[in-house]
C-alpha cells in the first residue's frame, strides 16, 4: 500500500476482519502523527475561550491537513451533539490565527467561545490588550 502522507510503500497483512478497515497511513506516519488531544481554558474579559486541538505540532502542508482532519472526528461529533448551546464555535486555521487581533474584538462579547484546530497554536503570543 502507499501512505497518503509520505507516499512511501508499506505492507500490511490483511484478513477478512480488516479487509474493509484499510489504514491509509504507514506505521511511521501513524507514530509521527499520533493524536494528542489538548484542551485549554483561556480567560477573557466577559467569559472564557475553550480551546481544543488535535496535534501538538505545527505543519502548514495543505495535503497533510486534508488527510489528518479525520482525527477531528470526535470533536465534530461533540459539536453536533452540542449545537444547541449558546456561544460561538470556530474552526481555527493559519489565516484566523494570524489575523486574530483584527477579528477577535468583534466576537469577544459572545461567551462561551470554543476554538477548535487541527494543529496547536500558542495563544500566549498575543498581548493582554487583545484579550481584555
Amino acid at each position: 500500500m502507499i501512505c497518503k502522507l509520505c507516499d512511501k510503500i508499506y505492507s500490511e497483512s490483511l484478513s477478512f476482519k480488516t479487509l474493509f478497515q484499510i489504514r491509509i497511513l504507514c506505521p511511521e506516519c501513524l507514530m509521527q502523527y499520533e493524536p494528542t488531544y489538548t484542551y485549554e481554558v483561556i480567560p477573557i474579559e466577559r467569559g472564557i475561550i475553550e480551546y481544543h486541538s488535535v496535534f501538538m505540532i505545527e505543519d502548514n502542508d495543505p495535503k497533510k491537513k486534508r488527510i489528518l482532519y479525520r482525527f477531528m472526528k470526535s470533536y465534530f461529533k461533540a459539536l453536533m451533539s452540542d449545537y444547541l448551546n449558546e456561544g460561538l464555535t470556530l474552526l481555527i486555521e493559519d489565516t484566523e490565527y494570524t489575523n486574530f487581533p483584527q477579528w477577535f474584538p468583534i466576537i469577544k462579547g459572545l461567551s462561551p467561545l470554543r476554538f477548535y484546530s487541527l494543529f496547536y497554536y500558542d495563544w500566549s503570543n498575543y498581548e493582554d490588550s487583545v484579550w481584555f
